[in-house]
């Protein structure tokens, strides 16, 4: 894990070098070991860290950053390149090929900054999916960006209500904002641009549109030969590797390839729960059963369970959930003790190839009556995300056909209700319902459901997904790295049709085929998932926790309403709703984000 920070701008180069220098300080754990800050034409750059990203081109640009490629020997060829060049040449000299644009050429995870001396600017490009995090802030007379949001906050920041609003509703929308006014993220596939006009970001990779054609066998075979690449390079260069293993379909995909291949030797590692809708115990040993491993076992703690609200101090941000960093850490520290270099997860898996309920209404525009009496009879077997209902088919079958000024004035006219704890007034001032119906601009769009799936690239939700899942990598030593983020893989599944996904008796169709030799016949076959939603209960009940419970923060500004807060409370603490469980701990971290960082206290 490396970190970069660049000013762009700034009038005296002393005072900008000291900054770079300042904001690496602020990243302690992602910037220990090698430093390089460097000045070049109008800027200043740097990066630190284990093996932080640097190179120079005198005809072009300079270079810093936190780079990972996985097609690194692709690109050598395709760039004319010597067998042994570094991945910093590589990104450099793909950078003088094809402009603004080369970040959709590399895969891998990257965040980077290069002072373009062609035109003197600066331009800081973060990867297609958003794997590593870049943030920026603007100024009257420079810009300043970094791997970290606590490098760029200052005292004195104004909060963004609107963003915080969005948290606390418990949907973010905005992927390109941050809890701070000051601050805004790069998101994923985007380059910030800074120039004498000052900064701006612009998209520079979009997934194709147009579906390919062919049978299941044929997309199982290429979802197969893409995914067995994605694996191999993040394997590349390590006789060992550590795995998640969860019993699921995707981790165990994850596993299946790294055995069959023989790319390292896997250091497998598993979570265990009391509960039995969470513990995943005999699907993991069906995993042992099929592959010669023998997974770490670790069984965190639940009474009560970990929570994040101490990295507030350290991250100035808004703190995970219960079920993300809190839970995984102990597990890494196990893989990290076993002498793992890096670890593979199957994150994304569900994002990309589970399959989209809108493509009820293209089977609905094409008329295929029989395919939907197909998923209609499915039941569970497609998983119960796209799990057909009636009120599902009205909602993702039948209102997108409806015309958008039709459904514009229904909405006018009986607008979507808000979350009963926030305050409506305070809701009508940061204009929260129209900010939770934004969408990227999709139109045009080929399929229903590649809408949505495009939609999911910018979403906020996401983004603070995996950045907080690089946080972990950061604080742990351990990079994560994940297969099904792999850019081309992505664009595989954006480029199959839905039919490829949902299948004539379940989800996953391509996937279940491709894998299905590499898999225990239980799990090529299960559509469950496990549930530890438990977890928000249990962390709740935790001391250091009930102090926010009554949110005097929140209250005391008019955002939320606290009986509407205990109601939630009491969904989760004394009925068990997994649902209540992620919307109470996004109202507790904002709570505890402004007792913290603002000092608000009534």
């Amino acid at each position: 894990m490396n970190a970069v920070a660049a000013v762009f701008g700034a009038a005296d180069a002393q005072a900008a070098r000291t900054a770079v220098s300042l904001m690496l300080d602020r990243m302690p754990e992602r910037a220990a070991g090698h430093r390089v800050v460097v000045a070049g034409d109008g800027g200043v750059i740097g990066a630190a860290g284990s093996s932080p990203a640097f190179g120079s081109k005198p005809d072009c640009a300079l270079l810093a950053g936190d780079l990972r490629l996985d097609n690194a020997v692709d690109l050598r060829r395709a760039l004319g390149l010597p067998a042994d060049a570094p991945d910093p040449v590589i990104a450099l000299e793909a950078f003088a090929r094809w402009g603004d644009a080369f970040g959709a050429q590399l895969a891998g995870d990257f965040a980077l900054v290069l002072l373009d001396r062609r035109e003197r600017r600066c331009v800081a490009v973060r990867d297609p999916l958003g794997i590593r995090p870049l943030y920026y802030r603007p100024g009257t007379s420079h810009v300043r960006c970094a791997s970290e949001l606590r490098a760029l906050v200052e005292p004195g920041d104004a909060l963004d209500e609107g963003f915080l609003a969005e948290v606390l509703s418990g949907g973010i929308v905005d992927g390109e904002g941050t809890p701070y006014l000051s601050v805004r993220r790069v998101p994923a596939g985007h380059a910030l641009i800074a120039d004498v006009h000052g900064p701006r970001v612009a998209r520079y990779w979009e997934p194709p549109r147009e579906p390919m054609s062919g049978s299941l066998a044929d997309h199982a075979e290429r979802f197969l030969a893409a995914f067995d690449d994605a694996v191999r390079g993040r394997c590349a260069g390590h006789a060992r590797i550590g795995v998640h293993v969860s019993g699921g379909l995707d981790s165990s995909s994850v596993l299946g390839s790294i055995c069959a291949h023989a790319l390292a030797e896997p250091i497998a590692g598993s979570l265990r729960f009391p509960w039995p809708e969470a513990d995943e115990g005999e699907w993991m040993a069906a995993v042992a059963r099929r592959w010669p491993v023998e997974p770490i076992v670790v069984w965190p703690a639940t009474d009560p369970a970990a929570h994040d609200l101490a990295s507030i101090a350290v991250h100035a941000d808004i703190p995970d959930f219960p079920t993300g960093r809190p839970l995984l850490a102990p597990l890494h520290a196990a893989l990290a003790g076993a002498g793992a270099p890096a670890v593979l997860t199957g994150f994304g898996g569900d994002q990309w190839w589970s399959g989209e309920i809108a493509h009820m209404a293209d089977l609905v525009r094409g008329g295929h009556l029989r395919a939907l009496r197909r998923w209609h009879g499915a039941g569970a077997a497609v998983g119960d995300a796209i799990a057909w209902s009636w009120g599902s088919f009205a909602r993702n079958g039948l209102l997108p056909l409806v015309p958008a000024p039709a459904r514009r004035a229904v909405r006018h006219l009986m607008p979507a209700a808000l979350p009963a704890w926030i305050d409506p007034a305070f809701a009508a001032r940061v204009h929260l319902r129209e900010r939770l119906r934004r969408r990227p601009d999709t139109s045009g769009a080929p399929r229903e459901s590649w809408r949505h799936m495009r939609w999911r690239l910018d979403s906020g939700e996401e983004a603070f997904a995996k950045e907080q899942l690089d946080r972990l990598s950061a604080i742990s030593g351990l990079e994560l790295r994940h297969p099904f983020y792999d850019r081309r893989l992505v664009e595989l599944a954006f480029a199959s049709p839905e039919e490829a996904r949902i299948g004539e008796t379940g989800n996953r169709a391509a996937m279940r085929e491709a894998m299905r030799p590499r898999l225990p016949p239980e799990i090529a076959a299960r559509v469950t998932k496990a549930d530890p939603s438990r977890l928000f209960a249990a962390a709740a009940r935790a001391d250091d926790v009930r102090q926010h419970l009554a949110v005097p923060a929140l209250a005391g500004l008019g955002w939320v309403r606290p009986a509407a807060v205990a109601a939630l409370a009491d969904r989760v603490l004394a009925a068990g709703d997994d649902v209540a469980g992620p919307l109470l701990w996004r109202v507790l971290g904002v709570e505890a984000w402004l007792k913290e960082m603002f000092g608000v206290t009534r």
